[in-house]
């Protein structure tokens, strides 16, 4: 294996992640190692652009940055009849929902003293990036891209790459080429007999390849983001990506 510290944040890190619980542990970690300052910028957002192939967990990774800065509310859908049960089985948000669902979404309340957004846009749907950002309640806080195009990828605080090897599901993008080689074998290659039973446990519909690449620099040198190079096994990569030369995340 690779030596750890060798591994650069500025370029790709890729890593096989097993299960829902590992996508939602490494996306919980990637956010938490966000710093306060740049959480409160008054001048934009700290934005995070997400792409891969359809139905990949996409959504479920802007949930969980919501569930993070929020916590409690990781299965909280803004759907008014849906709200509404919800209100009567005590899933009431720790912040002010707004937006149209699977769209654009907006959330707004108290993170450490101080208010902060955290949005989520699907590129794809029928808003400018730029009407987007302006709605949000408030500058400071997260804007997740959700579907983003390699534009928006490029410009964004931390790209993050999900893809399934599903064959049902595409790459959103036309334009954009899988991130896994063609010759190599499937995600379950490198798996331990453990990892392989809790993909089993899901009938390995949450095998992912999952790649993390932080484009502001100022990231790079955290000592929380160095310590994820090691926690969450991550190697760096080249597109396309071998499955044999990477490592896997998988908590037990």
């Amino acid at each position: 294996m690779p030596n750890k510290s060798a591994i650069r944040f500025d370029k790709p890190c890729g890593v096989v992640t097993v299960t829902r619980a590992d996508l939602v542990t490494l996306t919980r970690r990637i956010i938490k190692s966000i710093p306060d300052h740049m959480l409160f910028d008054r001048d934009r957002p700290f934005t995070i652009a997400i792409d891969g192939t359809f139905s990949c967990g996409k959504k479920l990774v802007a949930d969980i940055t919501r569930d993070t800065i929020f916590p409690g509310n990781e299965r909280f859908k803004l759907k008014l009849p849906m709200m509404r049960e919800q209100e009567k089985r005590g899933i009431v948000p720790d912040c002010k929902m707004t937006g149209r669902p699977e769209q654009w979404e907006y959330a707004t309340g108290n993170y450490n003293g101080r208010s902060l957004t955290v949005s989520f846009m699907n590129c794809v749907a029928h808003k400018t990036i730029a009407d987007y950002l302006r709605e949000r309640p408030t500058t400071e806080g997260i804007a997740m891209l959700n579907n983003a195009g390699p534009a928006e990828r490029q410009d964004a605080d931390i790209t993050i790459w999900i893809e399934s090897e599903d064959p049902e599901y595409a790459l959103v993008h036309a334009s954009d080429k899988s991130h896994i080689a063609p010759d190599s074998p499937n995600l379950k290659r490198n798996l331990t007999r453990t990892q392989r039973r809790a993909a089993k446990a899901e009938d390995n519909k949450w095998l992912r390849y999952v790649e993390i690449q932080l484009n502001n620099k100022t990231l790079q040198a955290l000592p929380d983001f160095k310590a994820l190079i090691t926690d969450a096994n991550l190697n760096n990569t080249k597109t396309p990506v071998n499955i044999r030369d990477i490592g896997v995340f998988h908590v037990a």
